[in-house]
């Protein structure tokens, strides 16, 4: 259970996956290969080595033994290992999966990092104002007014995550929390710009390593990051199946933007829709970056509000109860 609330970083997942297509492709063997990554410092890593090191041993591919830890790789992870070892290119495989992980890695770094000031705002709108009580009424009362509102907060925010890890593995739950994420005001374009751009990202690599259509748009919207985005991106597959295009299938989702429908259209008609996908998403990353600024452009102000009123309202209390007892000693 804790493993499944936990994961395992997308950067030592990168690191992992990097570092064994290099050393496949130095010409080790892959058993070799797993052999010097048990020297890597992340115990996660370590502990997966030496349980598929058995397994692999036996003649179970890579990808069957990864598949046996679901928490960790997910199923276009697998997929892609998978397709490499059939075409004899899991090298190649294995250093794509790496730049996608590297690539979500990173922007994670920058999400957090624009939380990072707002955050630190906040905590201290919690911790200032009260100050006059550490004078006039002591440090319990001070604690008092700042610890339980903080232990609150983060009570919910932990709260909320350990939930949103555990229903995952509810379908219909984890939807509903996705579809609010995906269509709430403000954050929502950030999230739709997210889930898009890791879905045309994933087609790519798919499609190019020769995975058919239908499977490949399954497995990707999977690894989108959004179960509602990912479940109305798999009601494209019977209408491409059906004959329809592949850009007009997307454009009835409504979560393309039209230039993204253009191109695909373009490497559809063309014949190199792999390509073309591969362009599409290093357009729809730098559309991502610009979403991203601006919506945590937009979110800081808001927090800001909620401080200042949080401030404000803190600030009113503390003198209305130090000023209160002086108004009951004058006669009315």
């Amino acid at each position: 259970m804790l493993d499944q609330i936990l994961g395992m970083s997308l950067k030592d997942k990168a690191s992992f996956f990097r570092q064994l297509a290099t050393l496949i492709e130095s010409g080790m063997t892959i058993m070799s290969c797993l052999d010097a990554l048990r020297t890597m410092p992340n115990n996660k890593v370590r502990k997966i080595i030496t349980r598929i090191t058995p397994m692999m041993q036996e003649g179970m591919p890579l990808s069957e033994a990864l598949a046996t830890f679901p928490e960790f790789f997910d199923a276009m992870t697998i997929m892609m290992i998978r397709a490499g070892e059939v075409g004899g290119q899991l090298e190649v495989r294995l250093k794509n999966i790496a730049a996608y992980m590297e690539r979500l890695s990173a922007l994670q770094q920058k999400t957090v990092s624009k939380l990072i000031y707002p955050l630190v705002l906040l905590h201290m709108g919690i911790f200032i104002p009260p100050l006059v009580l550490l004078i006039t009424k002591g440090i319990c009362a001070y604690l008092s007014a700042t610890l339980l509102p903080l232990m609150m907060m983060y009570a919910v925010v932990i709260g909320f995550f350990v939930l949103y890890k555990i229903i995952g593995s509810v379908q219909e739950l984890k939807e509903t929390i996705d579809a609010v994420f995906l269509y709430f005001p403000v954050i929502g374009s950030f999230f739709r710009a997210k889930a898009i751009y890791r879905f045309v990202l994933v087609l790519a690599d798919l499609t190019d390593a020769g995975i058919s259509l239908d499977t490949a748009i399954d497995t990707a919207g999977k690894a989108c990051g959004n179960a509602m985005a990912g479940k109305i991106l798999k009601t494209t597959i019977p209408f491409i199946q059906s004959g329809q295009s592949i850009a007009s299938s997307f454009g009835r989702t409504g979560l393309f933007p039209p230039m993204t429908i253009h191109m695909i259209q373009t490497g559809e008609e063309a014949g190199s829709l792999p390509a073309m996908l591969s362009k599409t998403a290093e357009i729809l990353g730098m559309n991502l970056e610009e979403v991203q600024n601006r919506v945590f452009t937009i979110v800081p102000v808001i927090f800001y509000l909620i401080i200042a009123a949080y401030v404000g309202f803190t600030i009113i209390k503390t003198f209305a109860g130090i000023y209160a007892p002086l108004m009951d000693m004058y006669p009315k």
